[in-house]
């Protein structure tokens, strides 16, 4: 990152063409998002400034280096908490932005991981910005399309635990068998999603449901039956579980949890 604040070519003369080139872009296209990427020769300040008053509804990223922005964008990056300020995260499938061809499935991501990232991502309010290498010949390499059509086959089962939702006052948790777990929600439900094939009687930590709490199995509508227990309610989880990350849907949606306590 050091290199890239001091690539840039000095002087006025690029620093003008830079310039020209955004507003001849915002003058003729009006963007709803300025996506910029790593810097910007000089202070972006009134280029942004001018934008939003084309613009009064646009969105500016992090990437300017300098002056405001709406959006966090970094590379890779994970969250830890529920970030309130709008974020992405933004990655290949693989390990590089571009088609590189000594990527071999250790450096790709594989659907199971792709779900469990997209979720993790979700459940602390950031957006996933995945990057896709077509090769020389423009085509998508096997080994990404095999983890985007296992994601899309996921979503196509569970997207409305995706879609539009939120977080929840806790993005995340584990079961009695050390599963992770991550939190959505939409305006009626909360949904809990356990990262692994969960099957039988388990204990979302610190998860605890009141009386009349209906919890059902979102790929096949099941009702979950639950009990009482010390660290969190007992979950009876039928078999056939969704290899990657199973859903589960509660309603109403209770009041916060604290996943240390014991």
């Amino acid at each position: 990152m050091a290199d890239a604040r001091t690539s840039c070519p000095p002087g006025s003369e690029y620093a003008g063409y830079v310039d020209a080139q955004w507003r001849e872009l915002i003058a003729h296209y009006r963007p709803d998002i300025l996506w910029n990427d790593m810097g910007y020769p000089g202070d972006p300040a009134a280029l942004i400034r001018d934008y939003y008053s084309a613009v009064p509804d646009g969105i500016v990223n992090d990437r300017f280096w300098s002056g405001p922005y709406d959006v966090a964008t970094p590379n890779f990056e994970r969250r830890h908490e529920v970030d309130t300020r709008p974020w992405e995260v933004a990655r290949p499938i693989g390990m590089s932005f571009g088609w590189n061809r000594q990527e071999t499935a250790e450096h790709t991501l594989t659907g199971t991981e792709l779900i469990h990232l997209l979720l993790d991502v979700v459940s602390k309010n950031g957006n996933l910005l995945l990057g896709i290498a077509p090769d020389e010949h423009g085509r998508i390499p096997r080994l990404q399309q095999q983890a985007l059509q296992e994601l899309g086959r996921w979503l196509d089962v569970h997207g409305e635990a995706v879609y539009g939702t939120r977080p929840w006052t806790t993005p995340e948790s584990t079961t009695q068998d050390g599963l992770p777990v991550r939190f959505t929600t939409s305006a009626d439900a909360l949904y809990a999603h356990l990262l692994g094939p969960a099957v039988g009687q388990t204990v979302i930590a610190g998860l605890h449901l009141p009386d009349g709490t209906q919890v059902t199995d979102l790929a096949g509508a099941a009702p979950i039956p639950t009990s009482p227990g010390r660290k969190g309610t007992v979950l009876a989880l039928p078999p056939a579980a969704d290899p990657s990350a199973r859903v589960l849907r509660i309603v109403p949606i209770p009041g916060s949890t604290d996943p240390t306590a014991r």
